[in-house]
């Protein structure tokens, strides 16, 4: 098993092998349970899109993404908690290929390398929860950086809460579309 980048670069052209980056993965969550790895990119939409500033929109779409993905089964009670790991990068389009796939270019302007994150508080677009403060960082970047169009793209990842910490959930490409300025 393997982290693979790269391997389609534009459409369905194969890409040279050259290019597709491989790295081993030799860790799971225990000797039993692999980790659920999604790769297919998933849009972030928000219930209700309103007026909100751009970073409580965000915080209610991540968060409502979050709470679907952890609370199938209502296991999270107040002290439940998961080691999450969040990275947020601003993608637009660098070229297009006839048909529509585009190459996207991706900025880095977040990364959260450790946070404990309690699902019963954390999915909350509430002051102060894990999603609003991802929410207003990216806005704080959003409204210094004035992008002209594109996305914000999140790879979250959730770990085991045995140590060391072993990846359990990895959601690799969630896609918010920022609004036109």
């Amino acid at each position: 098993m393997s982290v693979i980048r790269n391997r389609i670069l534009v459409g369905e052209t194969p890409t040279a092998p050259e290019f597709v980056y491989r790295t081993p993965i030799v860790g799971f969550a225990a000797p039993a349970v692999a980790s659920a790895t999604g790769t297919a990119p998933v849009t972030l939409t928000e219930p209700s899109p309103g007026s909100a500033p751009l970073g409580e929109r965000i915080a209610k779409a991540l968060g409502g993404f979050l709470y679907d993905l952890l609370w199938e089964r209502d296991v999270w009670g107040p002290g439940g908690h998961l080691p999450v790991r969040l990275a947020a990068a601003y993608s637009y389009p660098t070229a297009t290929g006839t048909g529509g796939p585009t190459l996207d270019a991706l900025v880095p302007i977040l990364l959260v390398t450790a946070h404990d994150f309690t699902p019963a508080r954390d999915c909350g677009s509430g002051i102060g929860t894990f999603v609003r403060t991802v929410g207003d960082a990216v806005q704080a970047w959003y409204e210094a950086a004035e992008p002209p169009q594109g996305a914000i793209r999140f790879d979250v990842t959730l770990y085991a809460g045995a140590t060391p910490a072993q990846p359990l959930i990895h959601a690799g490409d969630l896609w918010y579309q920022l609004p036109k300025s």
